[in-house]
């Protein structure tokens, strides 16, 4: 089951309209969250017809600003429990029948007024235990690993971020793809995100948040993977085999440690998965750049030696 999280900084706009169907098709997605749609009452309920979904949920925008809207399509059950200027608050049930509770949110756009947006998660946290995810734009970084370019943030700010998902049992998910999802001339940051609670994790333990690439909109679209079973195996071709032949290679010890000391997004487990994922890549890339022309030297030798037989 795919997710697509988006702020679309205004979805009026036929060009990101189509960029918002090509990514629903594209990616396959059954619930789509959007923030900041700029949109009327009425250009909510025909940006349906234009993106080929049937149902919605929705809060206009105020003064031409703002505006959400939750989307999805048949395949699944949704319950909308509340809708305010700064989040949609519904349970999903799939396929699978499990249900969950999914908060798509926006948060505060003004620094002074950030703390708002920690009392509204406040006031959805219910249950400990729940299985509850909670994404979108946060306007907020976790850390400064999490921005490039620009002022410094301030470590009071960003504490109380950190301070309001420990306090509703939310963990950041961490993400595949680029590190930053908005950008502004000089500046970076990540300021989309997935947040669960670790009943969620735990139902959904092969699920994962992919940063997409840029499409019309200073932010980037995310997805959301949920899944309760491993990927299927990728083919055969790209798999990934360790060759015995790389230890006696002089570089090769030098790869796995400058790979291996990359900085990975996520809880302990999953940047681990990841660091073993990404020395798995950089390996086969470097045993293409390596060992190819040593390959291609024996094929001919070996030509050559049935050409005299």
């Amino acid at each position: 089951m795919n997710c697509l999280i988006w702020n679309c900084q205004g979805i009026v706009n036929r060009g990101t309209r189509h960029a918002l169907k090509l990514l629903i098709q594209k990616h396959k997605s059954c619930l789509v969250f959007l923030s900041e749609t700029h949109c009327t009452k009425q250009q909510h309920k025909t940006l349906l017809r234009l993106v080929g979904l049937p149902h919605i949920a929705h809060f206009d925008r105020v003064d031409r600003a703002g505006g959400l809207a939750l989307m999805w399509d048949d395949s699944i059950s949704v319950q909308v429990r509340d809708v305010n200027r700064y989040f949609i608050d519904a349970m999903v049930k799939g396929l699978d029948n499990v249900e969950w509770r999914f908060t798509g949110f926006y948060g505060h756009p003004e620094t002074g007024q950030r703390h708002v947006s920690w009392d509204l998660l406040r006031s959805l946290a219910r249950d400990p235990v729940e299985k509850w995810i909670v994404v979108g734009d946060f306007n907020e970084i976790l850390d400064l690993g999490e921005k490039s370019g620009g002022r410094l943030r301030s470590q009071g700010q960003m504490q109380a971020f950190r301070q309001a998902l420990s306090d509703y049992n939310l963990e950041d998910m961490g993400a595949a793809g680029g590190i930053y999802t908005w950008s502004s001339p000089g500046i970076k940051e990540r300021l989309d995100k997935g947040t669960c609670s670790p009943a969620w994790r735990t139902e959904f333990s092969f699920s994962r948040v992919v940063n997409l690439h840029p499409s019309r909109s200073d932010h980037v679209p995310i997805l959301l993977e949920v899944s309760r079973e491993p990927p299927q195996l990728e083919r055969w071709r790209r798999r990934f085999r360790f060759e015995e032949m790389w230890c006696a290679h002089e570089g090769f010890t030098q790869k796995v440690e400058e790979v291996w000391s990359e900085s990975y997004n996520g809880n302990p487990m999953l940047q681990l998965c990841r660091k073993i994922r990404g020395v798995g890549n950089q390996l086969l890339t470097w045993d293409r750049t390596i060992f190819r022309s040593r390959r291609e030297e024996v094929e001919v030798v070996r030509s050559q030696l049935n050409t005299l037989l």
